[in-house]
């Protein structure tokens, strides 16, 4: 009989795409360990680990920098939680260290380790799940290592329309990304790259592995409509649905959401979709128009602007691109 260890659902998606809002809402769910945050896993540790030759405590050292700080941290503060579980922080990291440090220390068994160590430290473990939960923004590019991982694990990846997922990354420009680079150019071209490959793997993946595991969610359908498509989510996962699961929270605590502004949402909120016009330039919607165009027109999301605005877009940023890119041949 399959243990809930043995089948754990993967959120993926493009970053600022709307995946946090996936395992907040079966938060505190008596059938799931949700990790209501960004582990980094398969960003941080993973590509890192599987490709350097790391010691086994270097190993251990940038697991527990990813999995069991960072966005963890930032999540407590958000519930309000930091100061009250401190020690629990500290007892969640001290038994990630214990398992991983007697284990093989392969990724699999990194992320098993952990999650043994959450349900321990955050869960009532009187309690029975079913599944476990994890989110990692661009993980559906590992799917491939995650399927042969865990073979009865399922797949839920999130899109959103390219604008308004542009127009949320930009909304961090002052706050964040401007501290690691002072060119906003270099912020499409990240959308141009990463968040292209991650809506085309949307496509792929369901292919490659089948509609019974592997999920593909609009985000604005989820906003507009969340019961029927939470419910599908449910279906999906072999859970039951219950009302709760409309309310994202954070270790029990309301959850205001994950934009970059600071806006406090109540509950499920569609008050940032199709707001891309106001909040890019023509530009940046010409540009990313053309670049996502045929993705866009495969998931419905419709055109606004002409190919040549388009193209005339594309010609601007090429020439940005020629002249800044570091390696020419």
């Amino acid at each position: 009989m399959l243990q809930w260890q043995d089948k754990p659902i993967f959120i993926g998606g493009h970053r600022k795409s709307g995946t946090t809002l996936i395992p907040c809402l079966f938060d505190g769910n008596d059938e799931v360990v949700s990790l209501p945050y960004d582990t980094g896993f398969f960003y941080g540790f993973y590509p890192v680990c599987n490709n350097t030759d790391l010691s086994d405590e270097a190993k251990i050292d940038l697991a527990i920098k990813y999995l069991c700080k960072n966005d963890l941290i930032d999540q407590l503060k958000i519930a309000g939680k930091y100061e009250k579980t401190k020690i629990e922080l500290d007892l969640l990291q001290q038994s990630f260290y214990d398992n991983f440090s007697s284990s093989s220390k392969t990724p699999r068994e990194a992320l098993l380790c952990f999650v043994n160590s959450f349900k321990k430290i955050f869960y009532d473990n009187s309690k029975s799940p079913k599944i476990w939960l994890q989110k990692t923004t661009s993980s559906e590019i590992y799917a491939k290592e995650i399927f042969e991982w865990f073979p009865n694990t399922k797949f839920i990846h999130i899109i959103r329309d390219p604008r308004d997922n542009f127009a949320s990354l930009k909304s961090g420009w002052e706050k964040l990304y401007s501290l690691r680079t002072n060119d906003s150019n270099e912020l499409i071209q990240s959308m141009i790259d990463r968040g292209k490959l991650c809506m085309e793997l949307a496509i792929l993946n369901s292919q490659r592995f089948g509609k019974q595991k592997y999920m593909v969610v609009k985000f604005e359908d989820i906003v507009t409509d969340p019961k029927k498509y939470i419910k599908k989510i449910c279906d999906f996962i072999e859970i039951q649905y219950e009302e709760n699961l409309l309310n994202p929270t954070v270790f029990g605590h309301h959850w205001k959401g994950n934009n970059l502004e600071d806006k406090n949402f109540k509950g499920i909120s569609s008050s940032n979709i199709n707001k891309w016009e106001n909040r890019i330039l023509k530009s940046e919607a010409y540009l990313i128009e053309y670049y996502f165009r045929n993705l866009m027109e495969h998931f419905n999301y419709q055109i606004k602007f002409d190919i040549n605005n388009h193209i005339d877009a594309a010609v601007e940023h090429y020439n940005w691109y020629n002249k800044n890119q570091s390696f020419k041949v």
